[in-house]
């Protein structure tokens, strides 16, 4: 059954209803049809009268096609009178004919096609709209070869066109393709303009094809050319100077990477060199104590014993002189002894820890100097690994022997802090002595003028075995401060 209403056509069969509708080809509202009994249904549609397949509406509602494709008659087929709204009457006449009521009469249709139109449309570019503005054309010869140019950035193209044909212009259909954005050709849907948005950098040809009532298609597209230019960061100039500027800022960073790596490899044999030096002097050194401290001292222990040996029968009072001699001389073999072991190795970092050792120092260091020490340890044994604690002992023993020796000052402090949030153990040693020039005496233990050793070099090289930093701030008559920041066993791990 098929039934036409107000909204639409509609068809039911085996107790199911299908709407066409615009997606179908059809419009929303329709009058009344007629069957002409030949496979087709005859309805007008506002001012046009249609003849729809029933094969096709069929397919299309058991969905094995899309759209129908009607054969309509109206203004341009010689239909002048309009068709009112409202109920209309229609039907088929035995004479092959159909009519429809009109405000002006009754229309007669022949249900026969009449003959078929063979001359193909020919499609023509009406005019172009840039940017929302329209397109001079008298500012380009026609052509392909003559193509229209957008400007860089965004950019919104509208083409429109028509199609020429004298039998039904109406029913002529369009389809388009921008060749290189894509090749497929695309049906207007009855629109007769074609619209882009924001074209790529590029070139571009657009073709467009029409079709007639009949199906016969344009014997040649219309064809305009476009270009659409690059920013110019984004063209081939820009682009090689932008990898000319990378390749450049590579090269520079490669070279001064490669720069650094061969400072630090010659930093690290100068650090080496001196650090043998260090210890051949070290060793010397402890030969020297050995031979003209302890080693003498064993001498007069060794020889007081002989003379006692020989006068212990004579004299009572100078065996006892001789003893105590010799008691004097092995306390100090034992002072030296032990001298040379804690310079070696600090025994309390076995026995009381690193915090307690640092603090014992600094206690022996305020006791036997004019310097007021301010100590403050936190409880940082544990964080660190075993050399690592000798060193930190060294670099805070090496930084107090040196306001101890040469800073003049009235008052110092020595503050260890744990920074467990950034792994790390901060080393934070100052005095309110004379200070010397930093920048000047780069790198060297300077006081009042005077260049000492390996000093704070000594004290910067520890650090860097450590991984840390190591800040000194000082000027002449405003005394020093030495901040020292080493990460912990678990930061280096």
């Amino acid at each position: 059954m098929w039934i036409c209403t107000f909204r639409g056509l509609w068809r039911h069969r085996n107790d199911t209803f299908f709407a066409f509708g615009i997606n179908h080809g059809l419009p929303s509202r329709a009058g009344s049809f007629v069957d002409d009994g030949q496979g087709s249904l005859w309805a007008h549609f506002g001012t046009e009268i249609r003849r729809l397949s029933k094969d096709e509406l069929n397919a299309i509602a058991d969905g094995r096609k899309v759209r129908v494709d009607p054969r309509t008659w109206g203004r341009n087929e010689g239909l002048t009178a309009s068709i009112p709204a409202g109920v209309q009457y229609g039907a088929a006449l035995p004479n092959g004919q159909v009519c429809f009521g009109t405000d002006a009469g009754v229309a007669f249709v022949q249900i026969q096609d009449p003959p078929v139109n063979d001359v193909p449309p020919r499609p023509i570019l009406e005019y172009v709209v840039v940017n929302g503005e329209r397109y001079d054309w008298s500012q380009r010869p026609r052509g392909a070869s003559h193509p229209i140019v957008l400007p860089p950035g965004y950019n919104s193209l509208e083409i429109h066109f028509a199609g020429l044909s004298f039998a039904a212009p109406s029913q002529v259909t369009y389809a388009y393709r921008m060749l290189g954005l894509n090749p497929a050709w695309e049906p207007t849907q009855g629109d007769r303009f074609a619209s882009f948005r924001a074209l790529p950098p590029g070139k571009y040809v657009f073709q467009l094809s029409a079709t007639n009532e009949a199906g016969l298609g344009s014997l040649q597209p219309a064809t305009l050319a476009v270009v659409a230019l690059a920013p110019w960061w984004s063209t081939t100039p820009a682009r090689a100077l932008a990898a000319t500027a990378v390749l450049g800022g590579v090269s520079l960073i490669y070279g001064l990477r490669i720069r650094y790596l061969k400072q630090l490899s010659a930093t690290r044999r100068d650090y080496s060199q001196r650090l043998l030096d260090h210890q051949e002097s070290e060793r010397s050194r402890l030969a020297r104590e050995l031979h003209d401290g302890l080693g003498q001292d064993l001498l007069i222990i060794k020889n007081q014993a002989a003379l006692l040996e020989l006068d212990l029968p004579e004299d009572p009072n100078l065996v006892r002189s001789r003893l105590r001699d010799i008691a004097e001389t092995s306390q100090s073999a034992i002072n030296q002894a032990r001298d040379i072991a804690h310079n070696l190795r600090p025994a309390e970092l076995d026995r009381v820890g690193l915090a307690s050792s640092i603090e014992a120092m600094v206690d022996r260091t305020s006791a036997s100097s004019p310097i007021q020490f301010e100590a403050r340890i936190a409880p940082i044994d544990g964080w660190l690994e075993k050399p690592a604690e000798v060193l930190i002992y060294r670099i805070s023993q090496e930084l107090v022997n040196n306001i101890l020796k040469h800073s003049g000052a009235v008052h110092a402090r020595v503050h260890l802090a744990l920074l467990p949030e950034e792994a790390a153990i901060e080393l934070r040693v100052d005095d309110d002595g004379h200070g010397f020039n930093t920048e000047a005496h780069q790198g060297l233990q300077v006081h009042h003028g005077r260049r000492a050793g390996l000093g704070l070099p000594s004290v910067r090289e520890r650090v860097e075995m450590l991984r840390g930093s190591a800040h000194v701030e000082s000027a002449i008559g405003s005394g020093t401060r030495w901040c020292i920041r080493i990460p912990t066993a678990t930061n280096r791990a």
